[in-house]
């Protein structure tokens, strides 16, 4: 299933953090890989599944990207990881 032996271990391999600012909240996030200057055309963006968030799926990443020669990033939804959400109230459900 994955390119190259995956062994759960703790990858020494390149990992930028990365953040931006929504309206509501700052999105963190991390890229995996060399860099986009040398592969431009290797570049994934990574969604996570239910209950992840991207220190869970470093190690994933750090495999993918070393094995394939990708670019991968991922940014932690809102209430996960370091992203922080704050409730809005048009968007709360008031039946609750």
């Amino acid at each position: 299933m994955f390119p190259g032996s995956y062994e759960p271990r703790k990858y020494e391999y390149l990992q930028n953090e990365l953040s931006f600012e929504t309206a509501n909240y700052k999105v963190y996030g991390a890229s995996f890989g060399n860099n986009v200057i040398d592969a431009p055309n290797k570049v994934c963006l990574y969604f996570y599944g239910n209950g992840e968030c991207v220190s869970t799926t470093a190690r994933l990443l750090s495999h993918l990207a070393e094995n394939t020669g990708y670019n991968f990033y991922c940014f932690d939804y809102p209430g996960y990881g370091k992203t922080e959400s704050k409730i809005v109230s048009s968007t709360t459900n008031k039946s609750w």
